[in-house]
């Protein structure tokens, strides 16, 4: 019986823990955590990654596609297509800016006269007033008008004050007042033009009479010839007396206004209508891309390889850019007419190379015209008809607008499907809610699993616990049982494995 009980006593404190006696709770509960955590939630999370990747990439594109929509809205505004230089061959006499829209010309400009204000002084009557009294302010209709303010000053005011006064009125008379020379108290029209005239009328005489206000600069517009027609203005520019040309006149002279085609602008407003472009063709392309697996690694997807939006993107793009556009009689049908191609290799828009392509080591196309000057040409010729195949939108001067015939309104018609217009959701938002509702869904799921995992994690510790409570309480009574025969299960234990050696070592000297 006692040979029995070590032997149970041994089996116990066999048990695989290295803090004594019992299981290792934390090892076994840890190692069981990560058994189902992997079990239950590796494909989840697997998916939520492909999630988060496709809406990354979506978002990326649908930003990429509404740039492209506002710079083929932009171009698609007639303002876009009237860019013009203007000059003045005398700067000193006047400058001169055009806005889109400006005809090309070239003006004879004579400066005549500039704006000013009217300056108007009155006597010298010291530091403070020695005699009070009241002085009219009138307008430019002159003093058979209703004064614009009347300035009551009081004895022994001092003349900065009566400056205050008169400009405390300053909103309704036009007039502000300051102290000049010999403490004279002057007046000065806020604007410029003959409108600004004023009159201050003194009832005491104590301030300015007739014979000591001086107009020591008139009120008068600016005046200015322009190809032998006077034109005036209260101010030193002239807006639209030239339509969308504004003149600043800074001296009395004469000189040569010149407005010039700007083909440079529109040049540089086509390409980046078509980086705008490439860049969505660059996205399609590396979002959709697979590299094959090979021997050191294995293949993989881009996060929109086999997307519906994508897929029908890389189709749809390049027929609306190579849509064919019909112009009554002119050759221009498509943007190749007029220089711009879509370079095969990379799917780029561009203006096309006199090379031409190279592909896979062999040139296509040979000696070509240059893109660029088959565009400038085709503006030089007829730049209606070019607007016309674009599908420009005529008589606006609004920066953007939506096309709706031509290479740009197809293009802008393509877009929308993808990133929506008005009231119409499209196709792109609506993948995207789909997805952040499967996100939503799968994250609902993991949150019950590790629920589920946390229940079954804190039922499996409590059930080790609980092993572990009655293998010590097991091992308290066989040392209490063995106690109780005086150690003899130790000491049989111990004379056993004696006479067991002694034999082995007979048999085996007998066996020699």
């Amino acid at each position: 019986m006692s040979v029995s009980l070590q032997s149970l006593q041994q089996q116990i404190n066999s048990i695989p823990n290295v803090t004594g006696s019992g299981v290792p709770v934390q090892q076994y509960v840890s190692e069981e955590q990560q058994i189902l955590t992997q079990q239950l939630t590796s494909v989840p999370n697997q998916e939520l990654t492909t999630i988060s990747n496709q809406t990354s990439a979506l978002n990326s594109l649908q930003t990429a596609l509404q740039q492209l929509q506002t710079a083929t809205q932009s171009l698609a505004s007639a303002s876009t297509w009237s860019p013009v230089t203007a000059t003045s061959s005398n700067q000193t006499s006047f400058t001169v800016t055009a806005g889109p829209g400006a005809l090309v010309s070239s003006l004879g400009v004579s400066v005549t006269q500039l704006a000013q204000g009217q300056i108007s002084v009155g006597q010298s009557i010291g530091s403070s007033v020695t005699s009070g009294g009241t002085f009219e302010i009138f307008g430019a209709s002159g003093t058979s008008g209703t004064p614009l303010a009347t300035i009551t000053v009081t004895t022994g005011e001092s003349l900065s004050d009566v400056v205050a006064d008169v400009n405390l009125d300053s909103s309704t008379t036009g007039v502000e007042a300051f102290i000049m020379g010999n403490n004279q108290l002057a007046f000065e029209s806020e604007q410029t033009g003959s409108a600004s005239a004023f009159t201050v009328q003194d009832q005491t005489g104590n301030f300015i009479s007739s014979q000591n206000q001086a107009n020591v600069q008139t009120a008068q517009d600016a005046s200015i010839s322009l190809a032998g027609v006077t034109v005036t203005s209260s101010t030193n520019t002239f807006s639209n007396v030239v339509p969308n040309v504004t003149l600043t006149v800074l001296a009395t002279g004469t000189g040569t206004l010149n407005i010039s085609q700007d083909t440079s602008t529109l040049v540089s407003s086509v390409q980046s209508w078509m980086t705008a472009y490439n860049n969505v063709i660059d996205l399609l392309g590396k979002d959709t891309a697979y590299t094959p697996a090979t021997s050191s690694s294995s293949g993989t997807s881009g996060p929109l390889l086999g997307d519906a939006n994508a897929t029908g993107l890389l189709s749809q793009l390049p027929n609306a850019i190579n849509s064919l556009v019909s112009i009554p009689g002119d050759t221009l049908q498509s943007l190749s007419s007029v220089g711009i191609v879509v370079d095969p290799n990379t799917g780029h828009l561009e203006f096309q190379s006199a090379s031409g392509f190279t592909i896979n080591g062999k040139n296509f196309g040979g000696s070509l015209q240059d893109g660029q000057t088959m565009f400038e040409n085709a503006l030089s010729k007829n730049i209606n008809n070019v607007e016309q195949m674009f599908g420009v939108v005529a008589g606006t001067t609004l920066q953007t607008v939506i096309p709706t015939s031509g290479v740009l309104g197809n293009l802008n018609n393509a877009i929308n499907q993808f990133v929506g217009f008005g009231s119409i959701t499209g196709s792109i938002p609506t993948e995207l809610q789909s997805l952040s509702t499967q996100s939503d869904n799968i994250n609902q799921y993991l949150t019950q699993v590790n629920q589920t995992i946390n229940n079954r994690i804190a039922d499996y510790t409590s059930q080790l616990n609980a092993l572990n409570a009655s293998l010590q309480r097991s091992q308290s009574q066989l040392s209490l049982i063995d106690s109780l025969f005086g150690g003899t299960a130790a000491s049989t234990a111990s004379t056993s494995s004696s006479s067991g050696s002694s034999s082995s070592s007979s048999s085996s000297s007998s066996s020699s």
